[in-house]
């Protein structure tokens, strides 16, 4: 471990290097569900390096999928998670709330474990949905599982 890193700009260089490998390497992979993948670098302060490091150092490379709109969401002051917030193959994606909704459509009942494995989502997101609509009534836990409100 280094308790002080060097300064000089070949060091920062190959470092930079790696950085660009990788990334190249993420983008010919292409985005899971098959889109391009669009370079969508941001800021990033470089601890360490000094104040005379290139621009480019500044800047952590990144990608985004050129088929789904992705915006990032703060549920409250801890907790933010990206969502797809434009249509994917001409389908306006539904909130995780309008799913839960869907899943409990009719007389379905379904256990908290069922709702998250059929959804892929963490528990805690989907916690905060149950509440979310168990506090505007449109959900009721029951002893066998959550029920829609009708």
């Amino acid at each position: 471990m280094y308790h002080e890193l060097p300064r000089n700009a070949s060091f920062w260089a190959f470092l930079f290097s790696i950085d660009q490998d990788i990334a190249e390497q993420a983008r010919q992979r292409k985005c899971p569900c098959g889109g391009c993948l669009h370079r969508a670098n941001y800021p990033r302060k470089p601890r360490g390096g000094g104040e005379d490091l290139p621009q480019e150092y500044d800047f952590r490379l990144s990608f985004c999928c050129e088929r789904e709109g992705l915006e990032l969401v703060a549920t409250d002051t801890h907790t933010t998670h990206l969502e797809v917030v434009a249509e994917v193959d001409g389908q306006k994606r539904r909130s995780l709330p309008e799913q839960v909704l869907a899943l409990l459509a009719g007389d379905a009942v379904q256990t908290r474990a069922a709702l998250r494995d059929a959804l892929g989502v963490k528990n805690q997101r989907l916690g905060e949905a149950l509440q979310s609509l168990e506090q505007g009534g449109q959900i009721r836990r029951t002893p066998t599982g959550w029920r829609r409100v009708e």
